[in-house]
Order: C-alpha cells, then structure tokens, then sequence
C-alpha cells in the first residue's frame, strides 16, 4: 500500500526492512540477526483463529510464538524452540478472564478467577473461585468506592487504608497477629503533600522501623532522602534532569553527560554509547562490562568483566523468554501479556514457579515454586518485600530497595523471585531490572537506552526514569512514566500487526488511553488494554495511568 515505511537506516548505519503482504499487514521485519516472520490467519472462519489476525510471529532466535482465539478474545499463547509452552484462557459470557492455564510439557497449572458484580477480581485460586475455597486468594473491597482493603491466603493476611483521595496511606501484611511487613505513607501528622507525594514512610521488614524522608525540587524531582532522621542522600540536576552529584555521608560522585544527555562518566566509572543511543561499554574497578542490542531495542548479550558472559532470548513481541549463561540456558519464561512473567522454566524447560496477578499490575499476589504457595507483600510501587509461605507463615524472602531500586538487603536466594524493584524483571548478574522495552540502572538512576517512543514520552530527557521521582511514579512499560499511554502504545502496535488497519488501531487507542487500567467497556470485548478487565488498586500515588493521584490497577 502507498506510504507504508519499507526501510529505516539506524544511527548506526544498520538496516531495517519491512515487507507487507496485500492487505498492507507487515510480513517480514529484515535485520542484521535475520528476518522476523509474521504469519496471519486466513479469512476463512475455523475454530481457535480470528480472520485476518496474527497467528505467528517466528524470531531469529528461533523461538516461535503462535496465538489462538476465541472470536477476538486471545484464547492461548503457545512458544516453541528453545522455549517452549503455553498460556490459555478461558473466558464468560461478559468477557471476563475466568480462568489462566500454564502448560509445560505434560504439566499443566490452573488458575481461576473470580469478581464482585462490578467486575473488579476478588479470587485467584488454583481449583476454584465458585465458590472461593481454602486455597484461594480472597480479596475485600471497600463497598463505597471499590479499593482494595485487604486480603486473605491460608494463613496471611494484608490491609490497606487510605486518605480522603484515595492514595494509599497505609499497607501491613501480617501472619496472625505479627507484622510481616508494613509501610505507612500518609498520617494526620505527617500526610502526602498538596500533589499527593510521599513525605514521610515508615516501613517495617523483619526488622526495627525505618523512618525515610523525602523532598523534592519546583521540577518535581527528588533531591533529598533522609534516614531516621539523617541526611541520607542528596540529589543535583542539570536543566535536562540529568544527575550531576550525588551527596551522601561519605562523600560526593559527580555525573558528567554528553548533548544528548549519554552519561560519559559517573565517579570513577566511564560509559561509551553506540551511535543509537544505547550503552555499549561499562569500566569500573572490576573491569570493563560490554553490552549488545538487537535492532529493535532489545539487550541481548552482556559480557561481564569476570568472563562470564549473559545472553537473552526474545520472542517476536520483544519480550524477555529466556536467559543464557556462557551458553547455556538457565531460565525463561511465559507471559499473560505484553508486559508479566507467569510462569519460569528451568534450563532443562521444565515448569519451576507459576506466578499469579491480582489487585497488582505489576507484581503477582502469590508465587507456586517446589509445590509449595507463597504469598508475595510487596510495596506502593509494587516491589516484592516479603514472601511468606501461606500454610506456615514462614518468611522465605525478603528484600530491601532504596529509592532509586538498588536492592539493600536479600534474605534467601537471588533467583527465588525475577521480580525486582517496583515489579521490574532483575537480573542481579548485571545488576540491571528490565521494564518492558528497556533496561533500568538503579545505580544511577537512568536507562541503559533512549525511550523507544521519543518525544512521544512523558519528558524531553530520553534517559531520565519516573521524570527522577521514583518514589512515587514508576514506568513499567519502559515507554515513559505514563503506565496507561504506554501500554495503550504497545497494545495499539499489536492491534496494527493483527488487523493491518491503521484507523481502527487508532480508535481502539483513544478508548485505551480514555479507561485504560479502570474498566473496558462493554461493547469491546477485544480488550486492548489486557487479557482480563482490571480489578482494584494498591492507592499509590503517582503510579497510577496518568502518573499522579488514583492508584494502580491491575487485572488478573
């Protein structure tokens, strides 16, 4: 079709091809790793296809990644190659996810779910939600606006309590009467301040209180953190929001960037970039750290100081499946959409933990590993604190995170959970936590790589995180701060790949960004912004679709 985009030449001097196939649908995406092949349905109506829609995506990795559905509802997402398995859905007569099966090899793990007559979720639960059972997860509402105010799994319970705006002010998960883990946000003495931001949290692991302090410039930028009381941290910015000193008890690390705001040096530690834009080299004390991308954004290869060197498998809708050490698989994954784990595979590909999502967007409520169920505490931004084990009570892990999401403390092993600050996929061998399209370094504070959407984003700087408020906002699409519009960018790209009709894709878009993480409306039953409606929130401020006041909110 006239105007469609058939080639782009990269900064770098690599090539991009595009091919369409004579609806104008894209049917190979040409580069220098190999072709990226995309496979449609045919118009012929047949049981488990939509006409016309995305059947197949094969990556250069080998991995393939095929779907089915159930009129345009996605009914199952099936990867073969090097990682292999599927997610299937099942849905209700209001178009409702009721259930999610992981089936990997001859295993197969269920879920069901359940919702009040507002749709928002109330159960997950491993055998059924009608009724709940034991061994369900059981969530309560507050019966005048919807919000979550606690829940209950075997033997762990959580509250949630808010202020007059409904942002959270206070989370406590619990075993009996034993705090587990707590945060508190908002007081009558100490309250958010008139934009709905954190000043003060108090926050309990296992441990004594901690009391964190936070102050922000006219930009909106964190500038201080303190610590029971004492300096902790102080943050400078250049006009662009670039960090350029870090003060701390001990000492200062000044930051130095180039004109397109490319960190060249931050203390003793030097950076070098590819001509795109992303982090090519990493020397510090230990040595120097290489980094490798795909054409499409994608970190694919990390090669360590020590010798060791990282690799990442992704499928063909760029997602993360799969992670190499010096050559050999040690983990992938499965998802239930564009952006959450739901199941791990050992290196072998056999089935190790099944993740499953509630009130949370970003983060699972509980976590199946070894045959055993753990529910996971997590915080207002969806870091994982605390993982109890739900017959017990016994804390099996535990994690601490500063504000930029270096992690401070770990009680257990590393790779008990992917999930790292504010719900990101954390790979402690690189030390760097992936968010959708890119890759976070919580030691200083940036991405590794430009924002993918530009100007499009929530800000001019293409590297700054959460427009440098992490404690408040979070970005998990990797696409800008905003949670809604990212997704909705993301779910209009595949809506565009399956329907080819620009037009349509663009409708659906403005709908998404409209209620987006609030409630679909009933006459879409594509559901373009999940594969389930969306259920109540955590009351976070600043996390919620628009980056500020509301909460977070997440379906099944």
């Amino acid at each position: 079709m006239d105007r469609q985009l058939t080639q782009t030449t990269r900064p770098d001097g690599l090539l991009v091809g595009r091919t369409y196939d004579a609806a104008g649908k894209l049917d190979l995406l040409a580069t220098p790793a190999g072709n990226v092949d995309y496979d449609y349905f045919g118009l012929t109506p047949c049981p488990g296809c939509a006409p016309g829609r995305l059947q197949r995506i094969t990556d250069p990795s080998g991995v393939v990644l095929d779907h089915s559905y159930d009129g345009l509802l996605m009914k199952s997402l099936t990867w073969s190659g090097p990682v292999a398995g599927s997610v299937s859905f099942g849905h209700d007569a209001s178009f409702r996810v009721t259930s999610e099966t992981v089936t990997v090899g001859a295993t197969s793990s269920p879920v069901a779910f359940g919702y009040d007559n507002d749709d928002i979720l109330i159960c997950a639960s491993p055998s059924t939600c009608s009724p709940a059972g034991t061994d369900a997860l059981k969530i309560t509402l507050s019966a005048g606006n919807g919000l979550v105010t606690g829940s209950t799994h075997g033997v762990v319970t959580d509250t949630l309590t808010y202020n007059a705006f409904g942002e959270l002010a206070s989370y406590t998960g619990k075993v009996g009467a034993s705090t587990v883990f707590s945060e508190v946000v908002d007081t009558a003495t100490n309250p958010r301040d008139a934009l709905g931001r954190i000043l003060q949290r108090v926050e309990t692991n296992g441990g004594a209180a901690v009391t964190w302090r936070y102050t922000y410039d006219l930009r909106g930028r964190l500038v201080d953190v303190q610590k029971d009381g004492a300096l902790f941290e102080h943050y400078d910015y250049d006009p662009n929001g670039n960090r350029t000193l870090l003060t701390t008890p001990t000492g200062t690390t000044a930051g130095v960037y180039d004109a397109q705001d490319r960190l060249l040096s931050y203390g003793s530690t030097t950076y070098t970039y590819t001509a795109n834009g992303e982090l090519r080299t990493k020397t510090d004390a230990s040595g120097t750290t290489t980094y490798t991308y795909d054409v499409r954004g994608n970190l694919v290869q990390v090669d360590l100081p020590s010798g060791d060197v990282i690799q990442y498998l992704v499928d063909g809708q760029d997602r993360r499946v799969g992670k190499k050490k010096n050559g050999v698989l040690e983990r992938a994954w499965l998802y239930r959409n564009q952006l959450n784990p739901v199941a791990e595979l050992d290196g072998s590909g056999a089935l190790v933990a099944r993740f499953v999502y509630g009130s949370k967007s970003n983060v699972p409520e509980y976590v199946v590993r070894g045959g055993v169920t753990y529910r996971v505490l997590s915080d207002h931004l969806g870091s994982p604190r605390a993982v109890v084990e739900v017959a017990s009570g016994t804390a099996a892990w535990r994690a601490d995170f500063d504000a930029w999401g270096n992690r401070t403390l770990l009680v257990g092993t590393a790779d008990f959970l992917p999930f790292g600050f504010a719900g990101g996929m954390l790979d402690p061998e690189t030390g760097l936590t992936r968010f959708g399209a890119r890759d976070y370094d919580p030691v200083v504070g940036r991405w590794v790589s430009k924002d993918p959407i530009g100007f499009e984003s929530a800000t001019v700087n293409f590297y700054a995180y959460a427009m440098n408020d992490p404690v408040n906002d979070q970005d998990r699409t990797g696409l800008g701060r905003s949670e809604c519009i990212g997704g909705c960018n993301l779910e209009a790209l595949g809506c565009y790949l399956s329907t080819g009709n620009f037009y349509y894709c663009v409708a659906k878009y403005a709908v998404c960004v409209k209620i987006c993480h609030d409630t679909e409306p009933p006459d879409d039953p594509p559901n373009i912004c999940g594969p389930g409606p969306t259920s109540g929130s955590e009351g976070a401020s600043g996390t919620g679709p628009s980056g500020g006041g509301g909460g977070t909110t997440g379906g099944p």
